[in-house]
């Protein structure tokens, strides 16, 4: 939400003295949980794991998931989609990109040519894969108001996306071709 420090309507609003009045409680649920999950022989997950978090991850976010809670981890990814501008813009980016190309590199020059190519340009059509990679080059050009797509401007912005990783996919440097650089869609160990 906009202005987070506004919300109300929460379960306990006064969280802190909620939880010390209800630590005995809460103490035995959370001591209850783990001995169950122990038992069980801590069955694995399947949950990648969360960077320099492991051990936390393969024991309580797994004994949370295993008992039928929501992974702890999903609410980090929406918050972050909806709280980092570049995030939705990156995202539609990869999606268009390794649907046109795969994991093959190209120039940026050469994505403009085939979007020439390959894009529906006829009114009323619904628009294919290389339309929607046309809309996220759009995105990342602050100043091509619809027309032709300034690939210097999305390279720079490429620079600064380049290694972030969503949903398995990042954006990579993947060498050069005649002194202009290629980019690839590299798949990440959990994609």
């Amino acid at each position: 939400m906009e202005y987070p420090e506004q919300r109300t309507g929460f379960a306990h609003p006064d969280l802190l003295p909620w939880v010390t009045r209800e630590r005995p409680r809460l103490t035995v649920a959370a001591l209850t949980l783990l001995k169950a999950f122990f038992e069980a022989g801590c069955p694995f997950q399947g949950l990648t794991p969360y960077g320099s978090f492991e051990a936390w991850s393969d024991l309580i976010r797994s004994a949370l998931v295993w008992v039928g809670e929501p992974d702890p981890c999903e609410g980090r990814r929406e918050i972050e989609a909806t709280s980092n501008p570049e995030y939705e813009d990156l995202a539609a980016l990869l999606h268009a990109w390794y649907a046109c190309y795969d994991t093959k590199a190209a120039t940026l020059h050469r994505v403009v040519q085939d979007i020439g190519l390959y894009a529906e340009h006829a009114q009323g059509k619904p628009g294919n894969d290389w339309n929607d990679l046309q809309d996220a080059l759009r995105a990342l050009d602050e100043r091509s108001e619809g027309k032709t797509l300034n690939t210097r401007a999305i390279g720079k912005r490429f620079r600064t996306m380049a290694g972030r990783v969503i949903e398995g996919k990042r954006l990579a440097r993947a060498g050069t071709y005649k002194r202009a650089l290629e980019w690839q869609i590299q798949l990440t160990p959990a994609g």
